[in-house]
């Protein structure tokens, strides 16, 4: 049996007390189920076999229950998840009643039961071959992907289509009593059944099922309004159950129906059906699972409960009942109830039968509108108005999805209006290519996270005084188009698109910031890449940053042979890197890009330091040479010197924390350029080295030590207070490109 797993190895030994008090939760559990089920059961019957109408009933219980019982013992025999039941569900009845409509007619003679019958029996064995289907091709990982507003459509179709099958029998005729009271008996049942199940039971009655409850104080009543106003005005009864001989003339009058019907015609009209159960099942199993597993913690193989439902299915449907699948309400009872091993489900099937067999006579007296109450209220109970909630919100308060959301909630009324007018098969086939639609128009909306101009200080390239001034001044001719999420056919075009605006805005260079791509299809590769070579023809500045192997973009269009089409000089591994070239660009275009070596005195001017300071300075100051990767300044060093850099590139970085697993790496934090100081904070506090300088390429630097500093400050105090005020200005430069970098960021 499933559940029965040997203690392993370390794990205690439950206590006979414990072992004692377990089988007796179990024994609750199932009694309560068991219960809980006798009611639904009847009223499924009812629904599955409505054309036929009170003929039909005993039909329909008893294939219901047949179901019921079959399938929970075998769910408990070969399932996994401990305390699942696997039950007829609500859903699996309604298609069902739609079946037999098809087949038989909406008002069908009574020798065509056969026929029915016959079609619930195929249609249950069916489904179940299809449920395995889906389980061996992992079905269990996709089925949840269908679309919320479909599954909540669905589910919505279905629950009005369970009010209405029995509302009827809640609504009444009305009748008049004999002393011209006019006493609605049927509505006033129903509602008091339902206002039990609602209302909150304390003290001892609380341990009482409440859907037991609520049968009871409805039966007690409607005998008594009988009285009043005759048994014939307060509405019909269950009658009297079919007998355990029932289901074996089920089984007879199915096989004689086969060997009539044109058995390929039927299973043509069954198929669908049996495959639209098959998904529902398969929704309602997973369900099921997940919800005795949120409830009490307990996980299985969702692959072996599917499996589990579908021999219910198939056994059943071989037995003459009708399909099954892991049901929410019956697994949540067990549980409330202390059930919690596979006991408690295989108890159920056992109680439901017993109960069926030994109080058939006592059941036969609960009238028809104390099931359509319990029916109305879990019908009730399954409207799903979430996404409702949802698009009123939106349509009250606006939001950047609005529009979404509110398409969301069409489709999902939509979806429940053809399932309570058609069926809920057609309400699937319509929902999921509208929901599908919904969500490539909402993703091809929102591919542009954000777009923003001049970005200087995003590069980490920092740059000399003059050249930072023309960036500020002259960045709003770069944009950076921020990408977010899946490059496909449908939001593809809206790259050239935002391109073009912010070409016709102003822009000069244009950077594509692809890091948040989260993938790309075929057509959104060709187009991104038949979009990049248009508008490079156009001699439009456009690059593509953060593509590099590893990403998304690079390595699906390396797959496809698509990235030798992109132009090497305009795709850039980092955003920094994207703008370096745009910002360097854009300083040529200026006249005030710095080429070449700078003179020792040249960048002493370029700090911005008087003429009798650079004097002062040249004599004391030495210029030092160092090749590439070599390191100029390292982290935790005492601060001797500060460089100013005459030629080259210097990366400024510092080592990230290493972990057990890695080996520490380094991140960049800027790239200083020629006329820019380093290390100067070795004139100011003195403190070891925050950071590595390492030379990026070879580079020359004019290199002035702490110690002849101090004898500057001694003997010039006005060139070292010159020299001070330019290292303030440059920190001063620096935090407010930093607070450009951030304004850019949360932006």
């Amino acid at each position: 049996m499933a559940g029965t797993v040997p203690p392993s190895r370390g794990q205690r030994t439950p206590s006979l007390r414990e072992t004692y008090g377990r089988v007796l939760g179990d024994i609750n559990g199932g009694l309560t189920a068991a219960l809980v089920s006798v009611a639904t059961a009847i009223g499924l019957g009812v629904i599955v076999f409505a054309p036929f109408g009170a003929a039909g009933i005993g039909f329909g219980v008893v294939s219901v229950i047949i179901g019921q019982v079959l399938g929970g013992a075998i769910g408990a025999a070969v399932g996994s998840t401990r305390g699942l039941s696997i039950s007829v569900t609500a859903s699996a009845a309604l298609l069902l009643a739609g079946l037999v409509t098809t087949v038989v007619g909406k008002h069908p003679a009574p020798e065509a039961v056969g026929m029915a019958l016959a079609a619930v029996m195929m249609c249950a064995v069916l489904s179940g071959i299809f449920v395995v289907v889906l389980s061996l091709l992992r079905v269990a990982t996709v089925v949840p992907l269908v679309p919320y507003p479909v599954i909540a459509g669905i589910v919505n179709g279905a629950a009005v289509l369970l009010i209405l099958s029995l509302l009827r029998y809640a609504v009444g005729d009305g009748p008049v009593a004999g002393n011209g009271l006019w006493l609605p008996v049927a509505p006033m049942v129903a509602g008091t059944v339902i206002a039990m199940m609602y209302v909150r039971r304390r003290g001892w009655i609380a341990r009482v099922p409440a859907v037991l409850v609520a049968c009871i104080a409805g039966t007690v009543m409607h005998h008594a309004l009988s009285m009043v106003v005759g048994p014939a005005n307060a509405g019909p009864l269950v009658g009297g159950l079919p007998s355990a001989l029932a289901a074996g003339d089920n089984l007879l009058l199915t096989m004689r129906a086969l060997q009539q019907l044109d058995v390929a015609h039927l299973l043509v009209q069954v198929a669908p059906v049996a495959l639209s159960i098959a998904l529902l099942a398969t929704l309602e199993t997973l369900t099921a699972a997940s919800a005795v597993h949120d409830a009490k913690g307990r996980d299985g193989r969702v692959n072996q409960d599917l499996r589990a439902a579908a021999l219910g299915s198939v056994i059943s449907g071989l037995a003459g009942g009708t399909p099954v699948a892991g049901s929410v309400t019956t697994s949540l009872a067990i549980l409330g109830a202390g059930g919690s091993t596979w006991l408690a489900p295989f108890l159920r099937s056992v109680f439901l039968l017993a109960v069926v067999l030994l109080l058939a006579p006592a059941v036969a007296l609960v009238p028809m509108s104390v099931l359509a109450g319990v029916l109305i209220f879990t019908g009730v109970r399954l409207l799903d108005i979430d996404g409702l909630r949802s698009m009123y919100r939106a349509l009250r308060f606006g939001g950047r999805h609005r529009a979404e959301l509110v398409c969301h909630g069409l489709v999902m009324l939509l979806v429940a209006g053809i399932s309570v007018h058609w069926s809920l098969v057609v309400g699937m086939l319509v929902g999921v290519p509208l929901a599908l639609a919904v969500f490539v128009v909402a993703m091809g909306g929102d591919l542009v996270r954000r777009t923003y101009r001049n970005p200087t200080g995003r590069s980490r390239l920092h740059r000399p005084e003059r050249e930072t001034a023309i960036l500020i001044e002259q960045g709003v001719r770069i944009a950076v188009i921020e990408l977010e999420g899946a490059i496909f056919f449908g939001s593809a075009d809206t790259i050239a698109r935002r391109v073009e605006t912010e070409r016709t805005a102003g822009a000069g260079h244009i950077v594509l910031d692809m890091r948040r791509v989260t993938s790309i299809d075929l057509s959104g590769a060709r187009r991104l890449v038949q979009t990049c070579e248009r508008l490079w023809r156009a001699e439009v500045r456009l690059s593509l940053a953060c593509v590099r192997p590893g990403w998304v973009v690079w390595d699906f269009l390396e797959e496809l042979g698509l990235l030798g089409r992109l132009r090497k000089a305009h795709v850039f591994s980092s955003l920094d890197e994207a703008l370096e070239e745009a910002e360097t660009a854009l300083l040529v275009a200026n006249g005030a890009a710095a080429t070449g070596r700078l003179s020792p005195s040249a960048a002493l001017r370029g700090l911005g330091l008087p003429e009798g300071t650079v004097t002062a300075l040249l004599p004391r100051m030495e210029e030092v040479c160092f090749e590439a990767g070599h390191t100029v300044i390292r982290s935790g060093d005492e601060a001797r010197s500060v460089y100013l850099l005459l030629s080259g590139q210097l990366e400024v970085t510092i080592p990230l924390v290493a972990t057990a697993s890695s080996i520490a790496s380094r991140t960049r934090l800027c790239t200083i350029t020629a006329g820019t100081l380093v290390g100067e904070m070795a004139l100011l506090s003195g403190a070891p080295r925050s950071a590595d300088v390492v030379a990026r390429t070879p580079a020359i630097c004019l290199r002035f030590d702490a110690s002849t500093f101090a004898v500057l400050r001694r003997d010039q105090p006005d060139a070292a207070y010159d020299l001070l005020k330019c290292i303030a200005l440059q920190i001063d430069r620096n935090l407010r490109l930093a607070n450009m970098t951030v304004a850019v960021l949360e932006g």
